[in-house]
């Protein structure tokens, strides 16, 4: 005759077998999150980049010596540099794709670089970032018409002369 189980084995095997549940219900609500959390690191890391690359380009200009700035040739010519210095920043990022770049914006004291040596030099880019899993998981805040979001990162530097 076998012996008579143990109610103590019952409720071990009981107790493992909750634990199962427990663990399936944890990872179901956390593999539906994990979209969510890696789409708006996405856009953390690449909002990062590009304020990191705004403040190089504006750095960049404010380190120019003053009559690099008067001078329309050679102004002209370090704002394509610093243009293309947050147009590789974006590249070097992967930023292409779902994510557009536009063309960074160079302002000197709030108003276009004509002529002028000023105070501050501000260097202003957005990015729009449109992506299918990103809009349906953020419709909610996006464009509703577009379904994007659009991101803009901006640095002003003070003019060292």
């Amino acid at each position: 005759m076998k012996p008579a189980a143990s109610p103590r084995g019952a409720i071990r095997r009981l107790a493992r077998g909750a634990a199962a549940i427990e663990l399936a219900v944890i990872l179901s609500a956390t593999i539906v999150l994990l979209p969510a959390v890696a789409l708006f690191a996405k856009v953390f890391f690449q909002y990062s980049v590009m304020k990191e690359a705004t403040r190089d380009a504006a750095s960049y200009l404010a380190s120019l010596p003053p009559a690099a700035i008067k001078d329309d040739g050679e102004r002209a010519r370090a704002i394509v540099l610093a243009q293309r210095m947050v147009q590789e920043a974006a590249m070097g990022a992967s930023m292409s794709g779902s994510t557009r770049v536009e063309q960074a914006y160079v302002e000197c004291d709030n108003h276009s670089c004509a002529g002028m040596v000023p105070q501050l030099f501000g260097v202003t880019v957005t990015f729009t970032i449109d992506d299918a899993m990103f809009n349906a998981l953020t419709g909610r805040w996006t464009d509703p018409e577009e379904g994007t979001w659009e991101v803009t990162a901006r640095s002003t530097v003070p003019f060292t002369k």
